[in-house]
């Protein structure tokens, strides 16, 4: 498909307005200090990064499925200003050729794949109030994922306050997230989406306040990932389960009822993954417990091809098997976090991942030379705020590296993960002076 115009005078005029309001209003926000600082740079950083985007992908991948969703997202607004009843019922029902046979498929193809159409009707809807501009139509995306990180960022924050600076530059400014969760992108959906549910969940369990609002958001996270990316709950829901119930088992205090509860306990976990692995696999067919492998396997293969050559990684063979997959456990897991290595150098775009994944390296080695291997697992299981992050660094870290197959598409799918992570050794690193969790702390 032809490139749309990117900038305009007037989208670009609509831009620096748009800037220059919400930066006003950030200034005069209940925040104070360097968290209205911490607000305002994420904010302009990403108001910076989002043209950005559209250039790379524009002059530099030459292609990428932004410009498809520009394009679908605004044949749905101008269909609005058509016939607005059926706007609304494409924008609320399943887009297939047998219920809008008039769409051409080959031109308006993300509107029949689940996973897109969410994308092109939260961007048609946008578009409505702006012009269907894909400059301000990315910046809202690009804002949706810096209220995910704000949101991750005032959980950790109200968990422990004492560490929010560190918090801050671990959770906003990390460059792939700030550069790859922008735009009208799968990615900054779900970025923003996680960092809501992972809120909401807090809110609930852990602090117990605003329950009925926090449920509301659950819902609309829910919709969010069942219809984009669904193995984003399949990671989270499981590792927040496994710390809750760690959480309950330290809690006893006789050691006998411990000992004799926690195989009915983990095996209760590992029923409940099942049922919820089965129940979620059922909305998405591709996901289903049975179809899972394969599914994995698939898109490995795939992506790992010659046509992704300039960036693609080799785990070794993979078969649509369970103890195949988990075989290449500890080499997806390390392909996420720490690769690729300098050594595997090939293009511009994996020389800035590897920059960044060597500093993950340095600062992983760094905090366990600190605390040591030892003090690092008792802390884990002693905290289950790391817990949780870990668990599920580590079981998402695992997915994405079982599936990507090349480090193009690894460092989009990795985002959502690397705040917890980095969050993760902040606390790891402070510890020691960890302080109890204080119910009266202000969220922010």
């Amino acid at each position: 498909m032809a490139f749309p115009i990117i900038f305009s005078f007037l989208d670009t005029a609509i831009y620096i307005i748009l800037i220059g309001i919400i930066t006003f209003f950030l200034s005069r926000t209940k925040y104070s200090g360097f968290e209205r600082k911490f607000l305002i740079w994420g904010f302009l950083l990403r108001a910076f990064a989002t043209p950005l985007y559209l250039l790379y992908h524009k002059y530099v991948q030459k292609t990428g499925d932004i410009f498809q969703y520009y394009s679908d997202s605004t044949y749905l607004s101008n269909i609005f200003f058509k016939s607005p009843s059926l706007y609304f019922k494409m924008l609320f029902s399943e887009i297939t050729p047998t219920k809008f046979p008039d769409i051409d498929m080959y031109k308006q193809m993300f509107l029949f794949e689940k996973d897109e159409a969410m994308i092109c009707k939260f961007g048609s809807f946008i578009g409505i109030f702006l012009n269907s501009s894909f400059l301000n139509i990315s910046l809202i995306f690009s804002l949706f994922g810096l209220l995910g990180c704000w949101k991750i960022y005032t959980t950790y924050k109200k968990l422990y306050p004492d560490y929010a600076k560190q918090f801050g530059y671990a959770i906003l400014f990390v460059p792939s997230v700030l550069f790859f969760g922008t735009s009208l992108t799968k990615d900054s959906l779900c970025l923003g989406g996680l960092g809501l549910l992972f809120s909401a969940l807090f809110q609930i369990f852990v602090f117990k306040e605003k329950i009925i609002k926090n449920v509301f958001i659950l819902f609309f996270c829910f919709i969010i990932f069942l219809n984009v990316k669904i193995y984003i709950l399949m990671s989270i829901l499981p590792a927040l389960l496994f710390s809750f119930i760690i959480k309950f088992i330290i809690g006893i205090k006789n050691r006998i009822i411990k000992y004799l509860i926690f195989p009915l306990i983990i095996y209760t976990f590992y029923l409940l993954v099942v049922f919820s692995s089965t129940y979620l696999g059922d909305i998405a067919e591709k996901y289903a417990f049975e179809n899972l492998t394969k599914t994995l396997v698939v898109n490995y293969n795939y992506l790992s091809k010659e046509t992704f050559a300039g960036s693609s990684y080799d785990l070794g063979t993979i078969e649509p098997t369970i103890t195949s997959i988990l075989g290449h456990f500890l080499a997806a897991v390390n392909v996420s976090l720490f690769r690729p290595f300098f050594w595997e150098i090939k293009n511009s775009s994996m020389f800035v991942s590897s920059v960044e994944s060597t500093f993950t390296i340095l600062i992983s080695l760094y905090v366990i030379l600190k605390k040591g291997i030892f003090n690092i697992f008792k802390q884990i299981f002693k905290n289950y705020t790391i817990l949780f992050s870990f668990t599920f660094c580590i079981i998402f870290s695992f997915a994405i590296g079982i599936s990507s197959g090349n480090f193009g598409t690894l460092i989009r799918y990795k985002i959502p993960m690397i705040p917890f992570y980095f969050s993760a050794l902040v606390i790891l690193y402070n510890s020691k002076k960890t302080l109890p969790f204080n119910k009266s702390t202000p969220i922010g």
